[in-house]
Order: C-alpha cells, then structure tokens, then sequence
C-alpha cells in the first residue's frame, strides 16, 4: 500500500498475521525512500531485518506474480543490486552503486555529480561549511554562510 497514506504499524500488523505485505510508492521522491519506510516497520511493528526488507524486495515480487524472475537474489533470477555503506534500513546509509541487468548504473566513485552529502555526525558545523563551499547549487548560493556563518550577500549576483 502507498506509504504516504500509511502507518508503519500496518505493514507490520498486516505481515505478523501472515499477509504478504508490500509497502511502495508512485512517487518518484517517494519512492527513494522505501528503505526508510521499512525500517519504520522495525521501530515501530517490531519487525526483523528480514521481514522488513521482505515488504520492498521479494512481498511487491509475489504479489505481482512475477516472484519467479525478481524480489530476491538467487541463480536464475534477473538481479538488480544496490550497495550501501551501511545497512540498508539505516538512516545513514548512502547508495554507493547500483546495478541493473548487469550493468553499473550509478557508481558514487565515478558520478561526482549524483554525490549525496556525507556528514560525520562528530565533525563541527565549520569544517563542513569549509568542505562544501563552492559545492552549493547555484540557487542556494551564499545560504550556507548566511545560515551558518551570519553573513549576507546582494543576491542578485549583480556586481
């Protein structure tokens, strides 16, 4: 069922009482974030690792009636793959490389431009403004240091 409309108390409750359960989304900001939504089940259902990777994997899979080629890693199967940095219902894990019919789709080593901010959570607030600047995207120009840092600048780039 959509996530947004949801608990995380149905997919669990749903799951514990033996119905294949899916949690997904059509929403492509949405739908980046499953892994989050499942790893609620967890805090929140009381489910495993397992059930919950269950609900984005192998549960939309059957449900479907295309288990048979996807939803799980296993000889014969096509095999679509993403690699973290952490386990994947952390919060803080980071997608390091996807792959799709057996090919490298994203790899962050190689796509600087698809890179996601990694903060260490014990780093200070100035040496990470120090290693973003000149990373901001043009529109957020200058809101880091105004932000952070109290300074202002004539926005209109105007000189």
């Amino acid at each position: 069922f959509e996530v947004y409309y949801s608990t995380a108390y149905n997919a669990a409750i749903l799951t514990k009482n033996g119905v294949v359960t899916s949690i997904n989304s059509d929403d492509a900001g949405l739908i980046r974030h499953l892994y989050h939504e499942a790893a609620k089940t967890q805090k929140y259902g009381g489910l495993t690792d397992n059930e919950a990777l269950r609900l984005i994997t192998i549960n939309p899979a059957k449900q479907l009636g295309i288990d048979n080629r996807v939803g799980s890693l296993e000889v014969g199967k096509d095999g679509d793959i993403a690699i973290f940095s952490h386990h994947p219902l952390s919060i803080y894990a980071i997608n390091q490389k996807t792959i799709i019919d057996g090919i490298v789709r994203f790899d962050i080593n190689t796509q600087p431009d698809d890179m996601r901010i990694d903060i260490n959570p014990e780093e200070s607030i100035s040496s990470f403004m120090e290693d973003m600047e000149g990373h901001e995207d043009k529109c957020m120009q200058d809101v880091f240091t105004e932000l952070f840092l109290g300074e202002t600048h004539n926005h209109s780039h105007q000189h």
